[in-house]
């Protein structure tokens, strides 16, 4: 048995994650290696037919995972710690990514096994929603919700980056392509048809429940039609009577706020009117907005909150479990500002607030915000892992009360990246992206074509979707890194930004800002 250039090219492609992500679930690098092997030359004999008829990538994680429970009943071991790269010098990079590595191990120990087979899957092992599902044999939206909550409990900032920095602290050997061949001639071909069992042997060996009965879809109101369109960026939009979803599109025909939730969105449309869609397509009508006001939403936890009309309360919504959390007294002058993490930030008689959803799903009580020193006057517009985004006498103060450290950033209105590193303003009359942290301008991708950004938002993974004034009487709806700074370290050689995706109009962006789109859409 041989392996032709295809296979050869596969190992040496797929060997270091496979490695990483055996080692994040426990096992010394010497030992995910031989698993390496063992998993690769499994695949040999029916190479062919799997590149014909399969998805390789969904059966290369099957096999290992079968591995790697095998391995765990047949010899349980502890956690070990993850080898250190020999290197002659610990430089601060690798210190800081050793430290990620550690809160990543950390982290994923505290979850249920199923959340930590399934971010590490994902994250680590470089597998989309869609593939995460077909390895585990569970729904997508199960994956989702997931990958959500794990992305909540780990509280690493936008996970993948995160994962991705302690991936690269991982010292994995090189792959060995004679020894996948040797050991493949030894076995011979075995049954691929266990490969399909990896999925029960997992559930058994790890006491979870991976398949699962989907949710009961309600009568009323129909599931919409989901064209299956993938989404060229990593946010949720509208425009021109379609929404486009993470995985495909519906007819919708107004929009005006656009809100993620991990499994789906919810918007507001013109008349306030507000609605619940899952990303495949099941539909919830939630009530009425109060005019002029804002919904909110945590895409990681699936929480959304908006104020009701007519002097009503502020709701605080689980969309993924479709119940309410609870709910806050609103002023006649409330206004939602937005979560950070577990906590709401909400204006309300004339001072900022703050509500906690709780571990148990309740809401604490709410606290009175205090204002920074220096800040009285300023009007509190965001905040994200503590960092304060505030507005006086017409410009913006980035505050980070902790380290009592201000800086000031051009514009009118703007919001925070999930880690509080960055800020998207209204300039004049285009969107720009300040590091918050120094106050410098980043992430201008587009100031050398002499094109014009006009409307922008942070995606859940860190980094950021623009729309931008291609001045050629079109518009271009791109997806780029945060900033010039960050490479990717999985793919050094890959591009910053999205291939331009041509549309013709400004268009609602989900978790953008009202105010930061220059455009509107009606």
């Amino acid at each position: 048995m041989r392996a032709d250039p295809d296979f050869t090219a596969y190992v040496v492609a797929r060997w270091t994650p496979v490695v990483r992500v055996l080692v994040v679930l426990g096992e010394t690098t010497e030992r995910a290696a031989d698993q390496a092997v063992t998993s690769f030359a499994r695949m040999l004999p029916d190479w062919s037919r799997l590149r014909r008829e399969g998805d390789v990538d969904v059966e290369l994680a099957r096999l290992v995972l079968d591995g790697w429970v095998k391995a765990r009943s047949k010899q349980p071991v502890q956690r070990v710690a993850v080898t250190v790269p020999a290197v002659p010098v610990l430089t601060q990079e690798l210190e800081e990514r050793l430290a990620m590595l550690q809160r990543l191990v950390e982290g994923l120990d505290r979850l249920d096994e199923a959340t930590r087979v399934t971010v590490v899957l994902h994250h680590l092992g470089e597998l989309d929603h869609d593939q995460v599902a077909d390895v585990l044999g569970e729904p997508r939206a199960h994956v989702a919700r997931r990958l959500a909550d794990g992305s909540l409990a780990l509280d690493l900032g936008p996970l993948d980056p995160a994962c991705h920095l302690a991936a690269t602290a991982i010292d994995a050997p090189p792959p060995s392509v004679t020894r996948v061949v040797g050991h493949a001639n030894t076995v011979r071909r075995r049954q691929w048809l266990v490969a399909l069992a990896a999925v029960g042997a997992l559930a058994l060996a790890a006491g979870a429940a991976f398949v699962v009965t989907r949710p009961t879809v309600p009568d009323e109101p129909d599931a919409l039609a989901v064209s299956p369109v993938e989404n060229v960026v990593d946010t949720p939009w509208w425009l021109d009577g379609t929404l486009h979803l993470a995985h495909g599109s519906v007819e919708v025909d107004d929009i005006a706020q656009l809100v993620e939730t991990g499994n789906g969105v919810v918007f507001a449309d013109s008349a306030g009117a507000l609605t619940s869609i899952s990303d495949d397509g099941i539909r919830l009508d939630l009530g009425n907005l109060r005019a002029g006001s804002t919904l909110v939403s945590q895409p990681r936890a699936g929480w959304v909150a908006w104020i009701l009309p007519d002097g009503g309360d502020t709701v605080v919504y689980d969309a993924s479990r479709d119940r309410e959390i609870g709910r806050v007294e609103a002023s006649v002058d409330a206004k939602l500002i937005g979560f950070d993490r577990e906590r709401l930030y909400y204006h309300s008689q004339g001072v900022d607030w703050v509500v906690t959803v709780n571990g148990d799903l309740t809401l604490s009580e709410p606290d009175r915000l205090s204002v920074p020193e220096g800040a009285f006057g300023s009007a509190l517009l965001d905040v994200s892992s503590g960092t304060q985004l505030r507005s006086a006498r017409g410009v913006l103060d980035v505050i980070q009360p902790l380290y009592s450290v201000e800086k000031q950033v051009p514009g009118t209105v703007g919001q925070l990246s999930d880690d509080g590193n960055f800020v998207l303003t209204r300039v004049g009359d285009h969107v720009a992206m300040t590091d918050a942290r120094d106050g410098t301008p980043d992430g201008d991708w587009f100031s050398d074509q002499g094109w014009r950004p006009v409307a922008a938002a942070f995606t859940t993974e860190g980094r950021v979707t623009w729309v931008v004034d291609t001045l050629d009487g079109g518009y271009g709806l791109f997806e780029c890194q945060a900033s010039r700074d960050y490479i990717n370290s999985m793919d050094p050689e890959s591009q910053p930004c999205t291939q331009r995706y041509d549309i013709d109009a400004v268009p609602v962006l989900a978790g953008s800002v009202p105010g930061i789109n220059l455009v509107s859409t009606q």
